[in-house]
This record gives C-alpha cells, structure tokens and sequence, in this order.
C-alpha cells in the first residue's frame, strides 16, 4: 500500500504521455524562450524610445546611419510607435501563452482538467509574463535607452509593416475617438 501512494507521485513530476524532453517538448521549449526574448525586445523598446531625451535626439541626428535615422522616422509619429508595440507585444503574449499552457500539461499537476491546474497555470504565465516581458525589459531599456532604441530599431521596422493593416485601424479609431472627446470637452 505504501508503495502504491509513492508511485502516485511520479506523475507530477514526469510528463504525461510522450516523456519529459521529448523532441516536440524541446522545441516548443525552444519556442517559449525565443517568444519571451521577442516579446521582451518590444516590451523594452516601448520604454527605449519614450525615454530618449533632446541629448540622445541630438546624438542619433550626428550618427547619420541607416538604424539612427530609422529611429528619428519611427519617433516622428508616436501613435504608430505605439500602436506597432502595443499590437506586437499583445500578439507575442498571446502565443507565449498557447506555447506555455502546452508546456505546463506535460506536468499532470498542470493538467487543465482541474481547476487548481488552471490556476497555477494562469499564475505561472503571469508572474513570467509580468517579470520576463514588461518588468525586466522596461526597466533595462529605461536606463539604456539609446542601446535599446539602436538594437530594436529593426524588429519595430518589420512589425510596423507585418501588422501595419491593424496599426492603421487602432491608429485612426484612437483618433476618431479622440477627436469626440476633445469636441466634448
């Protein structure tokens, strides 16, 4: 009987079907960290860019190359730096969070058939979420804004173009509803 009671336990700890470090869990585990790094990078780059003042302005302006002035354009329209993160940064938490619920089932502690699973599931993706992609990052990139601004110049480029239908809808509905506001006012 008491034998019966420690083998209960194993399954906690070990993956439920296929093996802990089974080929699929690796790269999925593989893809969670690259999506926390990504989602981090825009998270940071928000704080990066927002935090630059005249003496870092002045500084890209004298540097005259391809990341400094791509820097100085994105910083001429704040509303679409914003609305490029925001979109970004929501898209990537989203998958982080597909990728991270499939990689805590492999734990039956995690399992989503309970609800104290669900539970530790939503708390764990939270506290990595809120430590990994918005605490770190922005407070990193506050302190180095100009580095930051530099080394995430390119993937802001490329997600303003990837998600550029939808920044153009939250970019003029926030306009549109800002317009009434202020006619109200």
């Amino acid at each position: 009987m008491e034998s019966e009671s420690y083998y209960s336990l194993i399954p906690v700890i070990s993956s439920a079907g296929q093996g802990l470090f089974s080929p699929v869990f690796v790269w999925v585990l593989i893809l969670f960290v690259f999506l926390i790094a990504v989602s981090a990078v825009f998270s940071g780059s928000e704080s990066a860019f927002f935090s630059l003042n005249s003496e870092h302005i002045d500084r890209l302006k004298g540097m005259k190359t391809r990341r400094s002035e791509k820097i100085l354009q994105i910083l001429s329209n704040p509303e679409q730096l914003l609305a490029t993160v925001m979109i970004s940064y929501t898209f990537l938490n989203i998958l982080i969070i597909f990728v991270s619920a499939f990689l805590l089932n492999h734990f039956a502690i995690f399992k989503l058939t309970s609800y104290s699973g669900i539970v530790f599931q939503i708390l764990i993706i939270s506290g990595i979420l809120l430590i990994f992609t918005k605490l770190l990052p922005r407070i990193y990139a506050h302190h180095k804004a100009l580095g930051f601004a530099l080394f995430s110049v390119y993937p802001l480029v490329f997600a303003g173009k990837f998600f550029s239908p939808l920044r153009f809808l939250l970019v003029n509905s926030t306009s549109i509803i800002n317009r009434k506001l202020l006619k109200n006012n």
